[in-house]
C-alpha cells in the first residue's frame, strides 16, 4: 500500500521525506523502502486515534544549523499531534529539545513528538540536539484527531 508523501527537504547532497498511511492493516505490517541509487535510511511510528479522511492537519519544513535543531508548524484543529523528522549528514541527533520525545532513530535521523495533543490548536515547535552545527533537514507535520463519535476499529497512521 503507497504512503502519501507529506514533504521532502534536501540538504547537501541529500533529500529527506516524511510519509504517512491512515489505517493501516492491523498486526504486524512491514515498510519496504524502493530507491535507484543512493544510501537509503528508514523508521516508523504508529499513532492510534487519528482522523482517516484529512488526515494531515499541517505541516511546515525547513532546514537548522543551531543546536537544537529546531521547526515550527501552526496547528489548525484542537487536540492535533504533532511529529517532527530531523535528519542530518552530521552526528546523531537525539531528543532534548523542548517538548519533543524521540521515538525512532535510525543512524543520523529521528522521528519524534510532543508526547501530547495540541490543545488549543496554535504554534508547536519540536526538534532534536546533537549534529552541533551541522545543516539539518527538518519536516513537522500535525495529524488530526479522530471525531469521537465516528465509530470504527481502528484509527491509526504510520508515519516514516
Amino acid at each position: 500500500v503507497s504512503m502519501t508523501a507529506i514533504d521532502n527537504q534536501a540538504i547537501a547532497s541529500s533529500v529527506h521525506y516524511l510519509f504517512y498511511l491512515a489505517n493501516p492493516a492491523s498486526g504486524n505490517n512491514n515498510i519496504v523502502f524502493t530507491a535507484s541509487s543512493g544510501d537509503l535510511r528508514g523508521g516508523g511510528v504508529s499513532y492510534t486515534g487519528v482522523k482517516q479522511t484529512g488526515t494531515l492537519d499541517a505541516s511546515a519544513k525547513g532546514t537548522d544549523t543551531s543546536d537544537p535543531h529546531q521547526v515550527s508548524v501552526t496547528t489548525i484543529a484542537d487536540n492535533c499531534w504533532a511529529v517532527v523528522y530531523g535528519g542530518t549528514s552530521g552526528s546523531g541527533l537525539t531528543a532534548g529539545a523542548t517538548d519533543t520525545t524521540t521515538r525512532t532513530t535510525v543512524s543520523s535521523n529521528c522521528i519524534g513528538d510532543r508526547n501530547a495533543a495540541t490543545t488549543p490548536a496554535g504554534s508547536v515547535t519540536l526538534g532534536f540536539t546533537g549534529a552541533d552545527t551541522v545543516n539539518t533537514a527538518m519536516i513537522i507535520a500535525s495529524f488530526a484527531p479522530a471525531v469521537a463519535s465516528i465509530a470504527a476499529s481502528r484509527r491509526s497512521i504510520v508515519v516514516i
